[in-house]
C-alpha cells in the first residue's frame, strides 16, 4: 500500500485527486445534496470548448461499462474497443500511482505475469490516481495493460505543467463524468444493448469513487460476461503464480475468488505468522518435555 496518512471517515470525498494524497477520501454516500454555501461544480469543459465525439470505435460497445471508458494502449494510441475485446473475458482494473510505477513496486509484477500468460482473456486496465502526467507516462508507456484516459478532469494541472503545454491540450476533449456528477446517461445506456449511442465517458476519480478506493495498488475484477464487478481490493496473494490459475479459474465463472486462509494470513502479515508459529511450538514443546525447555529454566 503507499504511504499516507490516516483517512479520516469525516472527511468528504474530493470532485478530483488530491495533488498531495495517493488516495480517495471516504464520504457517506447517502449524503447527495449540495450545501448552500458550497461552490458550484465546474464543468471538465473549458468554457467555450466544444466537445468533439471520439470516432465510434472508442465508444461503441455493447458492455455498459467499456463503452464508457477511454482507453490508449501502452505506445498512446487509442484503443478499438471491438477489436482489442474481442476474445476478452475478464477486466482488471489496476489503481496504481507513482509509487508503483517500478516493475518491482507494488503489484506491478503479478500484474505483467497475468497481461503475459492471459493475454486474450483477461485485460488490465491502468487507472492512474496520479495528478501528474509524468508519473501516469511512467506508470504505462511501453507496459503490457491498457489505461484511462488521463485527460479527463480528474485532475487540475498544475502551474508548470500549463507553462509547459498549451490549455487546450491539457483540456479534455469530451465531457468526463467526475466523481459526485450525476450520470443522467444511465437510462440510455440501459436502453441501448448494442451499445451504439454516444453516452458520456467515466473518468478516472469516478471509477475510484464508485469502487471505494482508498489507497493504491487496488485491484477490482470485472467479468464481460456476466457485466458485473466480481471482485474488488482483490488480495495480491491470490493471484500469486502458484494461485493465480486456481483465481482466475473462478472469476471466469462468475464466482468471486475464496475467503481468506491461512496462506493469505502468512503472505500479509509473514512476521507475525512465523513468531505465532514459533510461539505455538515453544508452548507444545514446554507441555510435552515439562519446565526443562522453559524459558525461565533455560536462562538459570
Amino acid at each position: 500500500m503507499t504511504p499516507s496518512s490516516e483517512v479520516s471517515p469525516s472527511l468528504e470525498r474530493n470532485v478530483s485527486f488530491s495533488p498531495t494524497k495517493d488516495y480517495i477520501e471516504s464520504t457517506d454516500r447517502n449524503n447527495s445534496y449540495t450545501q448552500p454555501d458550497s461552490k458550484p461544480k465546474k464543468s471538465a469543459m473549458k468554457p467555450g470548448h466544444q466537445a468533439r465525439l471520439p470516432p465510434a470505435e472508442r465508444y461503441q460497445h455493447s458492455d455498459p461499462l467499456l463503452r464508457r471508458l477511454r482507453l490508449l494502449d501502452g505506445h498512446g494510441k487509442p484503443v478499438n474497443l471491438k477489436s482489442e475485446f474481442r476474445d476478452a473475458k475478464l477486466i482488471l482494473f489496476y489503481f496504481g500511482s507513482q509509487w508503483h510505477a517500478d516493475y518491482n513496486k507494488g503489484c506491478s509484477a503479478i500484474v505483467t505475469e497475468i497481461c503475459r500468460e492471459y493475454a486474450r482473456t483477461v485485460k488490465v486496465i491502468y487507472v492512474s490516481v496520479d495528478t501528474d502526467e509524468r508519473h501516469y507516462l511512467a506508470a504505462t508507456k511501453n507496459r503490457p495493460w491498457l489505461s484511462m484516459e488521463f485527460n479527463d478532469g480528474s485532475s487540475e494541472p498544475s502551474e508548470e505543467e500549463l507553462d509547459q503545454t498549451s490549455q487546450e491540450n491539457s483540456t479534455p476533449s469530451e465531457t468526463f463524468l467526475l466523481a459526485d456528477d450525476e450520470d443522467l446517461d444511465a437510462d440510455v445506456v440501459a436502453a441501448d444493448s448494442a451499445g451504439k449511442s454516444y453516452v458520456c465517458p467515466l473518468s478516472r476519480v469516478y471509477m475510484a469513487n464508485m469502487l471505494d478506493v482508498l489507497l493504491t495498488p487496488t485491484l477490482a475484477v470485472y467479468s464481460l460476461e456476466h457485466r458485473k464487478f466480481l471482485d474488488r481490493n482483490v488480495r495480491q496473494s491470490r493471484l500469486r503464480k502458484s494461485r493465480a490459475e486456481s483465481t482466475i479459474e473462478h472469476w471466469l465463472k462468475g464466482e468471486v475468488s475464496p475467503s481468506m486462509n491461512w496462506i493469505d494470513a502468512l503472505y500479509i502479515v509473514p512476521w507475525t505468522a512465523a513468531l505465532a508459529v514459533a510461539a505455538l511450538a515453544y508452548l507444545l514443546v514446554s507441555f510435552l518435555t515439562g519446565h526443562r525447555f522453559s524459558i525461565s529454566h533455560l536462562l538459570s
